[in-house]
């Protein structure tokens, strides 16, 4: 086996372990590798496997298909783990890879097409729920598009779990948010880690430019074929170099490694793959010689090449009509060879019923693109009409993929081609095309869709729920959705509501998780019109976790907008933002102008929000498709705030486009003309509208109360200067100087109150959650608290102890949402969390080289901390965190120490030397302090006698003296 030699890269290894540490805590990383052939990313990425922890799956898939790489790589590695197996794979899975069902542990499985990012998404969610994981995908440059955007679906989608995902490709694909590692060269200090003679290690580099695989290449020739180094590692040596090299081999071998060149198909379970991989000429990638592909390809004529290719299409054309089992890569190696070598055109047939096979496979996928390639070279029928049909309905459904009047002259006599193509003349409102089309043989589900997009709201009712109970299918589906929409537009909120709940039902029935995340997104928006802001907050939620099971990206970056929204306009500001980073950046990868700049807007402070609105209406005719939207939900709301009569112009030029819109448009205009509002507006629109002016804020005021919007009470409160009624109603919890907590009315809370100690371990668990910014579920407390108790018995405990913490500290302090419990904010203060804002302020500043605001924010933060974190709480599950926690006080006291020192503040420099020491006494950097003070202020005898008295304490307790750098000099100061 040849030794492959790995030097340099410390500092990227290094990276890769601080990331993994992200990972083991709970969080989801992105790590981008970058760089050219050859400068050993792949090797980098091994080298780091190696030091993984056990417990930690790894899977390294260098297969050009994700999904099939993937859970290939997985099931060849725990094959033997069935239990595991079970537990993970998805039964779907055995549909879409047939070939790995050896491995699978299901008797029966569904065949229905399902999605390869479904099965992904549902096996890496699984598999993370059991153990932290190590994804790493290689070769990614070699990816199609859709199976790059299935990465970033997938990355999106499973954000928050255990997951390391490791990219490796050329610098030409980006992946956004990702940790990016670019390789260079290794240098020349690098290579003298091979402690060769220096001349041979200078000549080494110049050769190969300090690129790994070369180096390692040459090596190799250098070490297996007894070259002289000198000679090995000149350029011009390298074609003997590989001519020796198949001289070494057998005529099978040849064989072999001329079939890798020449097909790029690797045979990993081969004998002589096996032997060619020992010698180091090949891996589960191809030839990995460098250059010795290409001096094998330069051997044979072109002539060769054609006759090899036609030999292994006639071979694998033999097994194709005989019927045998054939997967996709067998199939895409039959095409691609046919094509080479001509025989496409003496076997039409068969190449079409090969191509329009990958098609299928491809669009059952929803990977259009490649549906609609392989679709486009069929050539003789009948598969050539089947591959117009299906090219027909896949650029319907896009509406963008090809010219869909074109594509349906080819396919016009087809039934269905001729329904779909009547739909999509229907919703593109051409209504005279659609009469010709179907003169005299509409059928009553067309008359449907012909009612509805012409408006005929009344008939379209009366005809649609009559036939309702005896449609099924995606019909069905359209028709629930149209009635919701009717009754939403017409006014009945509850009718609407009720078909929508309908929709999700007959969605959830047939499977379709994408038109529930629908239903339930429009719930919770009907919901929130109809001021239920509860329910909003709960059909939002279920529609965001729906879209991403289904990977439906749009559907995930409106529902993150619309919380992002609602969330601010209840004075959620810190939750709103996280939802809104998010809605800009999946609008950024959808390429959606609308959420995107509406992201931004809201995400920016008031000086970019002017230049905003100014590019805005600057660049109206760019915006003309959303310009109406923008201005009625951006631009006159901020206009109306900083120029009235700009708002007023601007409104009198638009039209709402939807009947949605009416409402604030009416509102707006009402406003900005000095009239009354209407009355049937939703009571928040009115509540937003007031608070445009100073005037008529304390009538948003007046609404806020009633829907029950605390922080917003608080925050215009505050803007009228007058005191709020919410202001009291905080529980405050204190763990600087111990744990001390006060319910709403200000009396102290005894232990005695809270109940059992485990009440008071939640309790801190949840505190500790705040200071990790991390999400604890249900089970994560169990395992802390009761790890020898059965399930069943520990949750018992914890929903006792539970109710025990919200009796007195009320219903709502500590609250889940969806699987996670934390200390909710708006109705509890912890002092722990105030500090910690201000402590990553001042260390923002120190690291941006502000000392001045870094000193303000660390003053905040130690006048918030006032004594040691949970003084007089011994507890082993808390020793680490108690120790962080002190750990940045002392770090805030020594910035604070230095900086009064450097202004000569020597008082208050000797009072924090003293706070450090009172929590620390073994404190090395508060005694120097402590010295420095006595020094600088003229007290050198003080600060010699003070030293020495230090150093003997530290001996006779510790055992070693402490090292005062830059303050003693030969035993003097």
């Amino acid at each position: 086996m040849t030794v492959q030699i790995f030097l340099g890269r410390e500092r990227e290894i290094r990276f890769l372990s601080d990331v993994l540490s992200d990972v083991l805590n709970g969080e989801s990383r992105v790590v981008h590798i970058k760089g050219a052939k050859g400068l050993g990313k792949t090797s980098l990425v091994k080298e780091f496997l190696k030091n993984v922890p056990d417990n930690v799956v790894r899977i390294h898939s260098s297969h050009v298909r994700p999904g099939y790489g993937v859970i290939r790589e997985f099931v060849k590695k725990f094959g033997d783990r069935r239990r595991l197996l079970g537990r993970v794979l998805p039964m779907e899975a055995v549909h879409i890879y047939p070939d790995l069902s050896s491995y699978f542990v299901f008797p029966e499985y569904d065949a229905r097409p399902v999605d390869e990012y479904f099965i992904l998404y549902e096996f890496l969610d699984r598999l993370s729920d059991v153990s932290p994981v190590v994804l790493v995908l290689d070769n990614m440059e070699l990816y199609s598009a859709e199976d790059l955007e299935l990465v970033r679906k997938l990355i999106l989608s499973l954000e928050g779990k255990p997951i390391m995902f490791v990219l490796i490709s050329t610098p030409d694909i980006s992946f956004y948010r990702a940790l990016a590692i670019d390789l260079e060269p290794l240098s020349l200090e690098d290579l003298m880690e091979l402690h060769m003679p220096v001349e041979v290690v200078e000549r080494l580099y110049r050769v190969t430019g300090g690129i790994p695989t070369l180096v390692n290449q040459l090596l190799f020739s250098m070490r297996h074929l007894n070259l002289d180094p000198q000679r090995a590692f000149s350029p011009e040596i390298l074609e003997e170099i590989y001519g020796k090299i198949l001289d070494l081999l057998s005529e099978e071998e040849k064989d072999f490694l001329l079939k890798m060149a020449l097909t790029e198909y690797v045979d990993v379970q081969s004998p002589v793959f096996r032997h060619l991989r020992s010698l180091g000429l090949v891996d589960e990638e191809g030839i990995r010689l460098h250059g010795l592909k290409e001096y094998i390809l330069g051997t044979i004529s072109e002539e060769e090449r054609k006759s090899f290719y036609r030999r292994e299409a006639l071979s694998l054309l033999d097994e194709f009509r005989e019927g045998e089992a054939f997967d996709l890569e067998k199939l895409h190696r039959l095409v691609r060879y046919m094509e080479l070598s001509g025989l496409d055109e003496k076997y039409p047939e068969e190449f079409s019923k090969c191509a329009l096979r990958l098609g299928n496979h491809y669009r059952k996928l929803n990977k259009y693109s490649l549906a609609m390639e392989f679709y486009s070279r069929v050539r003789v029928d009948p598969y050539r009409k089947e591959a117009a049909r299906l090219r027909l309905l896949i650029a319907i459904k896009t509406g963008g993929h090809e010219d869909v009047d074109t594509l349906f002259q080819q396919v016009s006599d087809d039934r269905e081609a001729v329904e779909q193509y009547a739909k999509y003349l229907l919703f593109k409102r051409r209504f005279e095309d659609y009469e010709k089309l179907v003169e005299g043989k509409e059928s009553p589900i067309l008359h449907l869709y012909y009612l509805y997009y012409r408006r005929d709201y009344a008939r379209f009712k009366k005809k649609a729920m009559k036939m309702l109970d005896d449609i099924e299918g995606p019909d069905k589906l359209n028709l629930i959705n149209f009635l919701a929409n009717i009754y939403l537009m017409e006014g009945e909120r509850k009718k609407a509501m009720d078909y929508l709940r309908i929709l999700r039902a007959e969605a959830e029935r047939h499977g379709d998780l994408v038109i529930v995340s629908k239903a339930l997104y429009h719930m919770g928006v009907l919901a929130y019109e109809m001021e239920d802001y509860d329910s909003a907050m709960e059909y939002a939620v279920k529609a965001l976790d729906m879209a991403r099971r289904s990977g439906y990206i749009y559907g995930q970056m409106y529902v993150h907008y619309f919380l992002g929204v609602f969330l601010q306009e209840q004075g959620d500001y810190k939750r709103a933002g996280l939802h809104l980073e998010k809605a800009l950046e999946l609008a950024i990868v959808e390429k959606n102008d609308y959420i995107r700049i509406s992201s931004t807007f809201r995400l920016s402070d008031e000086e970019r929000k002017m230049a905003m609105v100014e590019d805005l209406l600057f660049n109206r005719s760019i915006y003309s498709h959303i310009f109406n939207r923008l201005a009625l939900d951006i631009i006159i709301p901020f206009l109306a705030r900083v120029d009235v009569a700009k708002a007023r112009a601007l409104l009198s030029e638009i039209e709402p486009e939807r009947d949605f819109m009416e409402k604030i448009y009416s509102a707006y205009r009402a406003f900005l003309n000095g009239r009354k509002l209407p009355k049937k507006i939703p009571r928040l629109l009115m509540a937003q509208i007031y608070e445009l002016k100073d005037s008529t804020l304390p009538k948003a005021l007046e609404i806020y109360k009633e829907l029950g919007f605390a922080l917003k009470v608080m925050e215009i409160s505050e803007r009228l200067n007058i005191p709020s009624e919410f202001e009291r109603e905080k529980v405050e919890i204190r763990t600087f100087g111990g744990l001390r907590l006060k319910d709403v009315a200000g009396r102290e809370i005894s232990g005695k109150d809270i109940g059992t100690y485990k009440a008071q371990q939640i309790l801190l668990i949840l505190v500790k959650a705040i200071w990790d910014d991390k999400n604890i579920t249900t089970d994560d407390i169990l395992a802390a608290l009761w790890p020898e108790f059965d399930s069943q018995r520990a949750l018992n405990n914890f929903h006792v102890n539970l109710t025990a913490l919200r009796r007195v500290l009320g219903k709502k302090a500590i609250v889940k949402d969806k699987y996670f419990y934390r200390l909710n904010p708006e109705v509890v203060y912890l002092d722990l969390q105030e500090f910690k804002e201000n402590y990553e302020k001042g260390i923002h500043y120190r690291n941006m080289g502000n000392p001045h605001k870094a000193y303000t924010y660390f003053e905040r933060a130690i006048e918030v901390a006032g004594d040691r974190f949970l003084k007089g709480i011994y507890d082993p599950l808390f020793d680490d965190f108690i120790m962080q926690v002190n750990s940045a006080v002392m770090d805030a006291l020594e910035f604070i120490g230095q900086y009064e020192l450097e202004r000569a503040n020597y008082d208050k420099a000797r009072r924090i030397a003293r706070e450090i020491l009172d929590i620390d006494y073994f404190n090395e950097k508060g005694h120097e302090l402590a010295i420095r003070t006595m020094m600088e202020s003229g007290r050198k005898s003080a600060a010699l006698e003070y030293m020495r008295r230090v150093k003997r304490i530290f001996m006779e307790e510790l055992g070693f003296e402490p090292e005062f750098h830059g303050i003693e000099k030969g035993g003097r100061v």
